[in-house]
């Protein structure tokens, strides 16, 4: 998860890699991408699951609580993963090629990237007690992206046009279609129940069933949640066993069409030279222009009539399977912004404060768990549950000025962030050289 400015080689050999070229723009992005998926992950640490999508679960629903809720959702909700996704796929690519220039076995060696990256996920998940965790996803698709690492960069993108298309597909055939089935057999049921008749247990089966679909939100799951995270170590990693056991449901169902599609797009702007200049600053314009004209508006719409709805199911599904759609066009807008900024040269301590972030993505990503953990979690500081949404942000830019700060003062003494380093080490078998001089 690396790549910002130019430094000397350090060492070179059949085990190891060390610090070369680095495109100082991919650095910015991924460190610009882990601050701002936080913005996001904040709602799981310290709220609630069921208060992700729908505020009036828990975390207040007036004023500043709104407003925060609402900038998150329109400009940041999966297009921070999106964004940090895209540059997985762009670091493949670039980190295959730096291999196979030094003669080394790229496959052989990414796969071993892979599989320690899998299990720095189940650590994650399981042990630090972070649900939402990616770096298992990541993983997992990163073992199919391996079998596209060939392929030309047009074709990337056609296939993922397929895909996108084949989810707005799979949302219309099963989703809508599976909500509409039980709608209708509970307006029957509803009919003969109305009618005075005695309805069997499959009909009364079909009316609770509609009743649930129709529920803003769980309350008995918002009460598992607080009575688990505000508890005991046990009490969360019990409850996180069930959270994390929904990987596999999410990776089967919705994997490929969230995370393997950016996967592609990052891998196919790679190829075609986006972070060495290869895209013209006019294009850059267009990116953004497409990107916020089409993807910012339909988000906007669609999140200002959640609100008018009072987040009823009605609103939330309506348009959903173009939500994947807009979530790419908005993420592409933000590459674009990012990109102009950094070929920019303004505020240039800021892009190399961002950019060492992005430099110790893993440790950052990891760090603002850790943190989060203690201050929300019951084991330790407790606050799980008890701030409000909007409060929520100055936790936010506590972990920020943490992962900023850390960042400058370690890559001072250091050549790698010290989790950089030890996939490192794991993934070559070797140790590379770490202390600066």
């Amino acid at each position: 998860m690396s790549a910002s400015k130019t430094t000397p080689a350090l060492k070179t050999s059949a085990n190891s890699i060390t610090e070369q070229v680095r495109l100082h723009s991919l650095d910015t992005t991924r460190g610009i991408a882990v601050m701002a998926i936080l913005l996001i992950n904040i709602w799981g640490f310290g709220l609630p699951f069921e208060a992700y999508a729908n505020p009036n679960a828990y975390g207040g629903i007036d004023g500043w609580n709104l407003t925060s809720w609402f900038i998150s959702a329109v400009f940041f909700e999966g297009t921070a993963r999106g964004l940090f996704s895209l540059l997985f796929g762009a670091g493949f690519i670039l980190m295959l090629n730096r291999l196979e220039k030094l003669g080394m076995h790229g496959m052989d060696i990414y796969t071993r990237r892979l599989g320690w990256l899998l299990l720095f996920g189940l650590f994650h998940g399981y042990i630090l007690l972070w649900t939402g965790d990616i770096l298992f996803r990541y993983a997992v698709m990163g073992f199919l992206l391996l079998a596209f690492r060939s392929v030309k960069p047009k074709t990337l993108l056609v296939l993922t046009v397929l895909l996108l298309l084949l989810d707005v597909a799979r949302y219309q055939f099963f989703t809508e279609t599976k909500m509409l089935e039980v709608r209708e057999k509970a307006t029957i049921s509803q009919t003969l129940k109305d009618g005075d008749t005695v309805l069997t247990e499959q009909q009364q089966n079909n009316l609770q069933a509609w009743e649930e679909m129709q529920k803003p939100f769980d309350q008995e799951l918002v009460d598992e949640d607080v009575k688990g995270y505000q508890g005991s170590y046990s009490d969360s990693f019990k409850l996180s066993i069930k959270w994390m056991e929904a990987q596999a449901t999410y990776l089967f169902n919705y994997a490929i069409f969230d995370i393997l599609v950016m996967f592609f797009i990052g891998a196919a702007l790679m190829k075609l030279g986006f972070w060495q200049q290869g895209f013209a600053t006019r294009s850059l314009c267009l990116m953004v222009l497409i990107g916020y004209g089409i993807g910012l508006s339909a988000r906007y719409y669609y999140v200002q009539a959640e609100i008018a709805s009072d987040f009823d199911i009605y609103s939330r599904m309506a348009y959903a399977e173009y939500k994947n759609i807009w979530r790419i066009l908005v993420t592409i807008g933000h590459l674009g912004v990012i990109t102009l900024f950094c070929r920019s040269g303004i505020l240039m301590f800021l892009q190399k404060a961002l950019g060492n972030v992005g430099r110790m993505a893993l440790t950052n990503y990891i760090s603002q768990t850790i943190l989060a953990s203690i201050f929300f979690y019951g084991t330790f500081m407790g606050n799980y549950a008890k701030l409000e949404r909007v409060e929520l942000w100055y936790v936010v830019a506590a972990i920020w000025t943490f992962n900023i700060v850390f960042s400058h003062v370690w890559l001072k003494l250091y050549y790698y962030g010290p989790l950089e380093w030890l996939w490192r080490a794991l993934t070559y078998g070797d140790l590379p050289e770490m202390k600066r001089s």
